[in-house]
């Protein structure tokens, strides 16, 4: 009986053996995650925010980020289209210093390349925490595939990539644990926000997965990881696709430059009407026109539109082609930015802050800040009043008070003329800004704006 067992142990020593010796399939070593992560994983960047002692315009001859930057933040972010748009969270990318510049690095993993490439940020919603950045280059990337909206289960494998404490690319696994879970998040300065509709999953996340994506077995996005509950293990919360999708659409993939044009309606880009002061139709456009390409993209409805308009830089030159009667007309353009929409479209003016230095009754130095005229444009409502560059702009008149008696509101920035200016408050039907003129000179007018 023993010579019986220690046979039997022999042939099973050298089966084993045997066996060791075969090559293994690498296929067999695939887990779901491991699929995911290397088919989902090169439209996923590690984002580092810095600040940069150097002047903005200098940035895009960067290389590298300086070694004297300060990094101020750090997160994950997703490439949604081929052009090299950037999905993240808004807390990881909007910040404001006056210490420099800020720079956004964007780094992509080791395995699809480990390439460093640096992004501008185009646009935030701080509601829903989510922004948008564009890569600085011509280059073509993978862009996430996006899942069905509404379509979650509970229960069912997700997978987070992301760069969490630092460790980029990262990758975390778990449960989509539940759904439309409303949570309150604390923000700068003691505020809350509150988040409702969110994924909640047990996978991992931490600290540097913000932006990241939450992804299903099948590698598609279903979420924008954003947060995670301190007061608990495994509890993680993501942004839903189809939230995800309604911000891209209304706030997020919106144009940064003004074309001063109005169309039909979202399916006809047809010109309807156009601003006094249109920089599209300075530059030859005319209503009646129908856009139909921009940058030889096909646009065929006002979301399309606005997709390749998002993407077009202050005064850097873009085509744009239109139908006008049975002919096809292509002009080279270049808009300036959004904002000049309510300087410049609605005032006819624009400025920057400055300074005055002036003596009081009693002969003491003192000071005040203002706006300084940069630019008046001609057959404008500032250019009737007498506004020219170089002039001071001190105050508007606003009704103040609770007794809504009319006052004058010292100005500061062309910002906070905009914002007054649009306020129900400003005085509209009498003198209502002042200004004084290179010369020293006082002014009082009334300046109309244009819708």
């Amino acid at each position: 009986m023993r010579t019986h067992v220690l046979l039997s142990l022999a042939v099973t020593c050298l089966v084993s053996t045997a066996l060791a010796q075969q090559p293994v399939n690498a296929s067999d070593r695939f887990t779901t995650e491991s699929r995911v992560y290397y088919s989902s994983g090169p439209a996923v960047v590690n984002i580092g925010v810095f600040v940069v002692s150097i002047g903005s315009d200098d940035t895009l001859s960067l290389k590298t980020i300086p070694a004297s930057s300060q990094q101020i933040s750090q997160g994950t972010g997703v490439i949604i289209d081929e052009r090299g748009l950037v999905i993240t969270n808004a807390h990881v990318v909007n910040h404001k210093t006056n210490r420099g510049t800020i720079v956004y690095k964007l780094s992509f993993a080791e395995q699809f390349g480990g390439e460093t490439v640096l992004a501008r940020l185009l646009s935030v919603d701080e509601q829903s925490d989510l922004a948008l950045l564009k890569i600085i280059s011509g280059e073509k990337y993978a862009p996430i595939v996006f899942a069905k909206e509404n379509d979650l289960m509970i229960g069912e494998k997700v997978i987070a990539i992301g760069s969490p404490l630092g460790n980029s690319h990262s990758l975390t696994s778990g449960i989509l644990s539940g759904v439309n879970r409303d949570i309150n998040v604390s923000v700068a300065r003691g505020q809350e926000i509150k988040f409702k509709g969110l994924i909640q999953t047990d996978a991992a996340i931490n600290f540097g997965n913000s932006g990241g994506p939450l992804l299903n077995s099948l590698g598609e996005l279903i979420g924008i990881n954003n947060a995670t509950a301190q007061s608990a293990d495994g509890i993680g919360y993501a942004i839903p696709i189809d939230q995800v999708n309604k911000i891209l659409r209304e706030r997020l993939r919106r144009p940064n430059v003004w074309l001063g044009v109005q169309v039909v309606d979202e399916n006809d880009l047809t010109l309807k009407k156009a601003h006094v002061r249109s920089p599209a139709v300075a530059q030859g456009l005319m209503v009646g026109d129908t856009i139909f390409a921009i940058n030889s993209v096909v646009v065929n409805d006002l979301v399309g539109l606005n997709n390749e308009l998002t993407l077009i830089e202050s005064m850097k030159e873009f085509t744009i082609e239109v139908k006008r009667g049975q002919r096809v007309l292509v002009f080279n353009l270049s808009l300036p930015h959004i904002d000049t929409r309510d300087t410049l479209g609605a005032l006819g003016l624009d400025g920057t802050p400055d300074v005055v230095r002036f003596r009081d009754e009693f002969g003491r130095l003192n000071h005040s800040r203002v706006v300084k005229v940069k630019t008046v444009l001609p057959n404008s409502p500032a250019s009737a009043l007498g506004i020219n560059v170089g002039d001071h702009i001190h105050a508007l008149r606003l009704k103040v008070g609770r007794a809504r008696r009319d006052g004058w509101t010292p100005v500061a920035s062309m910002a906070q003329v905009v914002q007054l200016i649009k306020s129900k408050n400003f005085i509209r039907n009498d003198y209502n800004i002042m200004w004084y003129s290179s010369d020293g000179s006082h002014h009082q007018g009334k300046l109309s704006v244009a819708d």
